[in-house]
């Protein structure tokens, strides 16, 4: 794995999108730890709330940062490929992967730092995540079965000790080493958003574990229980069911692959049966779920026109 001969380098990867007083919140944060990064590279997903200007401030002229200005919204999945490929080129030994709504606690590098030198067989690390001020266990997750990319949420009460392994992880606080990164190349930029830190925790599981050090913290700042007004599908929704039928066909078994589209093809039974959702919006989210499954199965990515932002 790593050479742990010396002490641990880190690089922050920052992924923003028109979130200017978060990414203000976050970089305060990254900038101010016991243990400070190597660079601190920010990926500026085309933002038009002021982030450019913010990003030309004298601060970030200091060789701490690498700033990447995109001239046009690569996606989270695009943006964090971005990153970590910016990170090979710079010195750095490990890689920390967030959005701007994460805020590392001031011991979050120190603590992954001691892990990285106690368990010099671990070639990943997570640590844990917190929205108002509880354990968000869908952040790091499980197989339910061997051979399975099923996955369930890792309860709350395993986080009483030291330290946990895993199979998934969100880029909410992922860190991943070097040589693994050199073995398994960048998170997956075609799947423009949600699912890509599902597909990159499989590459990675392939050739070390993930271990959550539960000292590390940071503060995941969003809503723990937002519910949506409405159960007709947003356009992020096809990207997260897309990539998710073909991470099943790629990484899965069969059964995998037949439950990731009946469970949310029953759901749109019960809920038309329970007049939950109207029979206008069913129709459309069966044609999504429909075109998402056509698609994964043929391997076709990227960004669609129909299901795009704004």
């Amino acid at each position: 794995m790593e050479n742990r001969q010396e002490e641990p380098r880190f690089s922050v990867i920052i992924v923003t999108c028109n979130r200017l007083a978060l990414l203000k919140e976050c970089v305060a944060h990254a900038s101010n730890q016991e243990k400070m990064p190597e660079k601190i590279i920010i990926i500026n997903n085309a933002s038009t709330d002021g982030t450019l200007e913010y990003l030309q401030e004298e601060q970030f002229q200091s060789p701490l940062y690498h700033i990447v200005n995109e001239s046009e919204n690569l996606g989270g999945a695009g943006g964090f490929s971005r990153g970590v490929e910016t990170a090979l080129a710079e010195k750095g030994d490990w890689f920390l992967l967030i959005d701007d709504d994460a805020m590392i606690a001031p011991d979050f590098l120190s603590s992954i730092a001691e892990a990285v030198k106690s368990h010099p067989e671990c070639g990943a690390f997570t640590g844990v995540v917190e929205t108002e001020g509880q354990i968000d266990t869908l952040h790091r997750r499980r197989r339910k079965k061997a051979g399975s990319v099923q996955m369930v949420n890792i309860p709350e009460e395993v986080y009483k000790g030291e330290e946990f392994e895993l199979d998934a992880a969100s880029f909410c606080g992922l860190v991943v080493g070097r040589k693994i990164v050199e073995k398994i190349g960048l998170p997956e930029k075609e799947f423009f958003i949600w699912n890509d830190d599902l597909e990159y925790s499989l590459r990675i599981r392939m050739h070390t574990e993930i271990r959550n050090i539960n000292r590390a913290r940071l503060n995941h700042k969003t809503n723990l229980y937002s519910q949506r007004s409405s159960k007709r599908y947003l356009w992020k929704d096809y990207y997260g069911f897309r990539n998710y039928f073909y991470t099943c066909r790629k990484y899965g078994n069969k059964t995998d692959c037949i439950m990731s589209y009946a469970i949310p093809r029953l759901r749109l039974i019960y809920w038309r049966m329970q007049h939950i959702i109207s029979r206008k919006d069913y129709v459309y989210n069966l044609e999504m779920l429909n075109r998402c499954r056509k698609d994964a199965k043929q391997g076709k990515l990227g960004i669609v026109k129909e299901y795009f932002p704004g």
